[in-house]
């Protein structure tokens, strides 16, 4: 659980020092008063990275040389989470000593909805392939060291396709091992969101199989052994070496999602599409809680797009939610909510 959460420098947010609801917290305030620029500041501390931009830069409040985050965590014991970001780099800590990116990682788990995340649903299969090893690395961040070292054979494998791939065979080797490496991860991990989640609908009232995930790896051959990924690799070689491309691997898998067995752009409204986000982004916090990781729910806007009926139906899918924070600029849309803590926020200033 998240006791307290303070910064200084972070977007239009005032220097703060905040002490967050211990299960449920409503932020109410017009557009621009700062809420979900607190939520990043809470993702960021908790991920070292932005849900708003690939630059950490861009999140230093105007004026300000860079900021600094400050959050304390309880569970079995407290624990001290510090992140700040300079022009000379990024500084993580946990008990004010300095640590990696995977044990920073593991302090403090998070599952976030913004409004960005309806792009993840059917837009490019790279986000969806980002969600899967977000969830991976949620789980399990030592997986941090495979994706990395994925990343590292994919780029020395386009660079030698570029140079008309000499040694192409034996390269192909390390790309086999290290693609079955994620391949599996990814089809483990499916396999749990996809568990969790009719676990969920089902606890719900709701169509089990209203939504369905299949995980589809572009070397399928992988999820057999390295071997086996190997062999169909060279087999795709000359088609490979003529195109100059990596034509095949986790760098090209995705993740399709269906509603009522049509793809949501097809079939789902804006309503049912966010709330089919939701079911996804409850699942992918209970699989860490399953894993013992108890998460905190980010939950930014929650009630656009949803009438009174729907957002009642979808903050029923967090009855298990150890924490919770959402954000809404629409007080009357939550009357029916009383076990909330309610605070505003004004002019990047947070007032109980």
């Amino acid at each position: 659980m998240l006791n307290q959460l303070s910064g200084r420098g972070f977007r239009n947010l005032e220097p703060f020092e905040w002490h967050p609801a211990e299960r449920h917290s409503l932020l109410l305030g017009p557009n621009g008063a700062g809420k979900t620029s607190l939520l990043e500041a809470l993702y960021t501390l908790a991920t070292t990275r932005s849900f708003r931009t690939a630059r950490l830069a861009a999140c230093v409040r105007h004026g300000e040389d860079g900021f600094e985050l400050h959050g304390e965590v309880v569970d079995a014991a407290r624990v001290g989470l510090a992140l700040s970001w300079s022009e000379q780099g990024l500084e993580r800590a946990v008990n004010a000593v300095a640590v990696g990116w995977a044990e920073h990682l593991q302090v403090l788990p998070v599952v976030l909805w913004w409004s960005g995340s309806l792009e993840t649903l059917s837009g490019a299969p790279r986000l969806r392939r980002r969600m899967l090893d977000q969830g991976i690395v949620g789980v399990h961040p030592a997986a941090l060291e495979a994706t990395a070292r994925f990343r590292r054979v994919l780029r020395q494998k386009r660079e030698l396709l570029a140079r008309r791939g000499r040694g192409l065979s034996s390269w192909n080797e390390v790309f086999a091992r290290s693609a079955t490496e994620i391949t599996r991860l990814r089809a483990r991990y499916t396999e749990m969101l996809s568990r969790e989640l009719e676990t969920l609908l089902t606890q719900r009232g709701e169509d089990a199989a209203s939504i369905r995930l299949v995980y589809r790896p572009s070397l399928k051959a992988s999820l057999r052994g390295a071997d086996e990924g190997l062999a169909a690799l060279e087999e795709a070689r000359d088609s490979e070496l003529e195109q100059a491309q990596a034509l095949f691997g986790p760098h090209r898998d995705d993740l399709t999602i269906s509603w009522r067995g049509h793809p949501i752009s097809q079939e789902a409204s804006a309503g049912e599409a966010k709330w089919i986000g939701l079911a996804l982004t409850a699942a992918r916090g209970r699989v860490l809680a399953s894993e013992e990781k108890m998460p905190i729910y980010l939950l930014d806007d929650l009630d656009a797009e949803l009438d009174a009926a729907r957002l009642k139906r979808a903050f029923a899918l967090f009855p298990e939610a150890a924490q919770l924070i959402a954000t809404s600029s629409r007080p009357e849309a939550w009357k029916w909510n009383s076990g909330m803590r309610v605070e505003q926020m004004r002019k990047g200033r947070i007032k109980a």
